[in-house]
């Protein structure tokens, strides 16, 4: 693996209708205000971004 600098990374909030803005970099992330809901971009797609709810699932556990 390498090393990646990550300080471009970008965050973005709105609403579920709104557009999600594209070239940005790999790694921003995305808040629907009126939904809760949380994407990332992967440098093609915003895709749910589940890292919360895995986080929390793992310390329940």
């Amino acid at each position: 693996m390498s090393v990646i600098q990550t300080f471009a990374i970008q965050t973005f909030i709105g609403e579920a209708a709104d557009t999600k803005p594209t070239g940005v970099p790999a790694g921003s992330t995305y808040h629907e205000t009126d939904t809760g809901e949380q994407f990332i971009f992967d440098g093609t797609n915003w895709i749910d971004d589940l890292r919360m709810i895995f986080a929390v699932s793992q310390a329940i556990e």
